[in-house]
């Protein structure tokens, strides 16, 4: 996320940018061999002198997320970024990005999130202005390029659960600001990935069905952690119903974005939608 003072996945939380000011602040370099990983990883970012505060472990998951305090706007601006500890499980992560309820959360057989997610937000740096789902989708798939080049064990897997998280949360609530699941599918399968404004308006026109049919809730505004994640499950049954009638056949990017959704609740939590 590249908002200032904004943790990822639009967590809003009074105490993240104070844990994130209480957190020493690292050169780049410093924060990647602190984590155990080599700093050419990320030579494909370009800005110079970015710094990093990693927050404390005792960060309440909600609270610990990674975003730009610092948001350059040309080359020569400071860059700087908050991103979760090192320590900070792939269930809760999944957790925290999805909105799934914990109890229903399959494991991950991944921990390569941080180093992801470091390697999101860095790009992040190089991007001065570009609009919020473009930036998105290049540093989701600079990020998950990086670690597949790099052939770090579990990249594939990694990959799999970010496609998934990106699947299902912009029908958590109506927003499609972090909606790269199209793009993460497109690369994954080698086809033609689709311009930013064709996966707005995808999500655009699904909304307008699930809002009319009572599914999503037009003003709801922000992110909501149910409990029993019961508008994620309406939505999954609207998906499955319509996919199983052919309602999105002559609307491709709309069903496979409802394909994404379902395939996503499968793998994430496939006791939820049992």
């Amino acid at each position: 996320m590249r908002r200032p003072l904004a943790v990822l996945f639009a967590v809003a939380a009074l105490a993240g940018p104070l844990r994130a000011a209480e957190a020493p602040e690292l050169e780049l370099a410093e924060a990647l061999r602190s984590s155990g990983y080599h700093p050419s990883i990320v030579e494909g970012v370009k800005h110079q002198g970015i710094k990093v505060r990693i927050l404390p472990a005792s960060t309440p998951v909600l609270e610990a997320g990674a975003g730009l305090y610092h948001e350059p706007y040309a080359p020569s601006d400071p860059c700087a970024l908050r991103i979760f500890h090192p320590s900070l499980s792939a269930q809760d992560y999944v957790y925290q990005g999805s909105t799934i309820p914990r109890k229903y959360l399959a494991r991950q057989p991944t921990n390569l999130h941080f180093i992801r997610v470091l390697l999101h937000e860095a790009k992040h740096c190089d991007q001065y202005g570009t609009p919020e789902l473009d930036g998105e989708i290049e540093s989701d798939l600079f990020a998950t390029d990086t670690l597949r080049s790099a052939r770090l064990p579990g990249y594939y897997e990694d990959t799999r659960m970010l496609t998934h998280i990106r699947a299902v949360r912009p029908f958590s609530t109506a927003n499609w600001s972090h909606a790269t699941a199209l793009s993460l599918d497109a690369r994954a399968r080698f086809l033609r990935a689709p311009a930013p404004l064709e996966v707005r308006d995808a999500h655009l026109r699904l909304y307008a069905i699930l809002f009319k049919e009572g599914v999503m809730d037009p003003d709801l505004h922000g992110t909501r952690y149910e409990p029993e994640g019961d508008t994620l499950k309406a939505v999954y049954r609207s998906f499955k119903e319509k996919l199983a009638r052919g309602d999105f056949d002559r609307d491709p990017l709309a069903k496979r974005v409802a394909e994404l959704y379902v395939e996503g609740l499968d793998a994430l939590a496939p006791t939820m939608v049992r």
